[in-house]
């Protein structure tokens, strides 16, 4: 290729992405792709982060590709379309488990939208104090630990080493299965990701959390078992980018950071037990693939 051949190719790059990027600004339309069905929280959080890219002037289309395998059909066969979805680490694994692989990486990630903190409960019939949980465990040959299948098994079978007895998962399909599994005695701890569900549910006794510092009663994993290897493990929710190029792709991310740092989301944080993500601003998508392996 002559060195005039290259010059008009590289201008008739840089004219693209100008054009494209100049169209975007003005239009600042955006395609919010759900790759879960209706009822979860991917959904109901995608259409949260939908009404708010709509009151922060974007022209937003929802598409509900409701699986891994149909939303990477659409990621793609529509390559040049502006557009952003939520994902989990955590569901990273359940959908590799299946054989779908949504790309994870420097070009794709844009921001974290918040980090959420497994907690441990027992029902209240069984204890209502953490001394009354360590008697109950004491009194058992081995537990056995209700969790969702996108709960590494690894996490519930290295408990063995903090109480000095056989750990077993019994998975379920989704968290109020697990939750339900556990109420109807077919295990004796639950382990999941801290919701208003567990939490706040009167049926069950949650003490412990993989958070730094206490919520409600429930003390950081840290102080009860500073040798359990997963005592600090949760999950990084965030956001994906599709389509977006240079400057657009900025504009995007800058728009997420204020809407996910507003009074409508700080106060929703609060409420779900969230770690907003405004305090992993630092957080590369390395450490983001680096717990996906931690929670294989």
């Amino acid at each position: 290729m002559s060195l005039k051949t290259k010059l008009k190719t590289a201008l008739a790059v840089a004219t693209f992405f100008a054009v494209s990027t100049t169209v975007f600004a003005q239009s600042k339309e955006i395609d919010v792709i759900i790759n879960f069905p209706e009822g979860g929280s991917v959904h109901t959080h995608s259409m949260m982060l939908a009404d708010s890219l709509t009151q922060h002037g974007y022209k937003v289309n929802i598409v509900n590709t409701n699986n891994c395998a149909n939303h990477v059909n659409y990621l793609k066969n529509n390559s040049d379309k502006p557009g952003v979805w939520l994902y989990a680490d955590s569901s990273h694994n359940e959908n590799a488990a299946i054989g779908c692989f949504p790309t994870v990486s420097a070009a794709t990630y844009l921001t974290t939208a918040y980090y959420r903190v497994n907690a441990v409960c027992t029902a209240t019939s069984t204890a209502n104090s953490i001394e009354a949980v360590r008697a109950f465990v004491a009194g058992k040959k081995s537990v056995t630990v209700a969790a969702t299948t996108s709960a590494p098994v690894k996490v519930v079978e290295a408990l063995e080493s903090v109480i000095g007895k056989p750990a077993k998962m019994v998975p379920y399909s989704g968290t109020s299965g697990s939750i339900r599994g556990l109420l109807g005695g077919d295990a004796d701890f639950w382990y999941g990701g801290l919701t208003p569900r567990s939490a706040d549910n009167k049926e069950l006794f949650c003490f412990a959390t993989t958070n730094q510092t206490q919520i409600k009663d429930m003390v950081p994993m840290t102080a009860i078992a500073p040798d359990y290897k997963y005592n600090t493990l949760g999950s990084y929710w965030f956001i994906q980018g599709h389509g977006l190029i240079g400057a657009e792709r900025a504009t995007v991310k800058q728009d997420l950071d204020t809407i996910f740092a507003d009074a409508k989301w700080s106060e929703f944080f609060a409420k779900g037990y969230m770690v907003p993500g405004a305090k992993y601003k630092d957080i590369t998508v390395d450490a983001i693939l680096k717990n996906i392996e931690n929670l294989k």
